[in-house]
């Protein structure tokens, strides 16, 4: 049986339940999609604004101001399942006080809580697989590269010591999403750079194409549900949904009803544009085009995600393919195209 996310009903063994990060991208969206078929048991919301998840709150759902930076949450002692989402990324002070000690001050909340499934929201960024890595799967060495991945890598540590210390009947599961994307959010509008060069005509597909590894931020909420219902599922996934440049290209191409395709130009000649990109934006000018704009759609690394699917009997619900399209119809209705 294939599970799409929203037609498994969560167990009432999983409740009460813990979300970390409720207020941020990821958190909301898997509230939102929780709200759908678990109103009336008990949830426990851990964010730092409350504003941001009382839209989505449903009967049961009870909102705790928390940064894990900082805060010693005290875990309600029922406790039987936690998905930690909460995660910083942009500070690196914050990355560790909130990947490291954040999660290590949440698993020292749990200590008596008779906790039985903890799903953890990582990211393939642990690999440091970076654009030439060909199918990067879970037995991949993770080498990151930055505070970033670095933390999330010692988080996924630490939880797997503890779990293995404290409570061994539990069962971890770590996802690795790709780059994740919201593509409700017009505050922070995705790929805007990408659809403007395209309806321009000013973008080119590299002969020999590359592969975008992008997942909707819907389709993580999807998975996560899909990880907490199947027994099975235990370790480490990868979640992600790539596809070609050139399949996103011609979806944006046919939503524009245009019937021609952008040109192709081989690898060896985008790595030059993109050389004199960089030369124009170190003195100061402008540059729609870097080197590390061409290395992305020249990308030869996807991040594979058949060991969820096959483990879990899981579909994506939601194609990036159509969610791009769809995307593009959407920032034209408003302006943003």
């Amino acid at each position: 049986m294939q599970i799409s996310g929203s037609e498994k009903i969560l167990a009432d063994s999983l409740f009460p339940m813990i979300i970390t990060g409720a207020s941020g991208v990821v958190g909301g969206a898997f509230v939102k999609r929780l709200a759908e078929y678990s109103a009336g048991r008990k949830v426990y919301l851990l964010g730092r604004r409350k504003e941001l998840v009382a839209r989505h709150m449903f009967a049961g759902a009870e909102f705790f101001r928390c940064d894990l930076a900082y805060d010693n949450f005290r875990a309600p002692f029922d406790v039987r399942s936690v998905v930690h989402i909460a995660g910083a990324k942009t500070d690196e002070q914050q990355m560790r006080a909130v990947n490291i000690e954040g999660t290590q001050r949440l698993l020292n909340s749990l200590i008596n809580s008779p906790v039985s499934v903890f799903v953890n929201i990582s990211s393939v960024g642990v690999y440091g697989a970076g654009y030439c890595a060909g199918l990067v799967a879970e037995e991949f060495p993770p080498k990151p590269r930055n505070v970033y991945e670095r933390t999330k890598l010692d988080a996924e540590a630490i939880l797997t010591t503890y779990f293995n210390a404290h409570k061994p009947g539990c069962r971890l599961v770590v996802l690795r999403p790709s780059n994740v994307l919201d593509f409700e959010d017009l505050g922070r509008p995705p790929l805007v750079g990408f659809m403007k060069a395209v309806c321009r005509g000013a973008f080119f597909v590299p002969v020999e194409d590359g592969t975008l590894n992008y997942i909707s931020v819907k389709n993580v909420a999807a998975a996560v549900v899909a990880a907490l219902s199947h027994k099975g599922a235990s370790g480490v996934f990868n979640v992600n949904t790539p596809c070609s440049v050139s399949d996103a290209v011609n979806e944006i191409c046919k939503r524009l009803e245009r019937s021609h395709k952008p040109r192709r130009i081989p690898r060896r000649f985008l790595k030059v544009i993109g050389i004199i990109g960089d030369s124009v934006k170190a003195i100061g000018l402008a540059s729609p085009v870097t080197s590390e704009k061409i290395l992305e759609v020249t990308n030869k690394t996807e991040f594979s995600a058949v060991k969820f699917m096959a483990t879990v009997g899981f579909e994506y619900p939601f194609s990036i393919v159509d969610e791009i399209g769809d995307c593009l119809v959407r920032y034209r209705k408003v302006g943003i195209l």
